[in-house]
């Protein structure tokens, strides 16, 4: 029902993701555990990675995606608590 969820594909497969991880008994747990822990994005950039990119055009595009991320967070958070 929540129209802002919706419009948001990523965050409504990573919280279905969350419900079936948290569940021991979940037909997806083995496909789950096979997913990677980490990934090679500018959102998993240390500061010093991202240092690099100050001087290119890749850099608007890995704010953006802090900037959207941090919104996502908030709005959740907010929902949630």
């Amino acid at each position: 029902q929540d129209r802002i969820l919706q419009a948001m594909g990523n965050v409504t497969l990573a919280l279905h993701l969350l419900c079936e991880r948290a569940n021991p008994s979940s037909p997806w747990l083995p496909y789950i555990k096979t997913l990677p822990s980490d990934y090679d994005t500018p959102l998993y950039f240390e500061e010093d990675e991202v240092r690099h990119l100050l001087a290119t055009q890749a850099i608007q595009d890995v704010l953006s995606q802090y900037k959207n991320t941090a919104r996502q967070y908030a709005y959740f958070y907010k929902v949630i608590h």
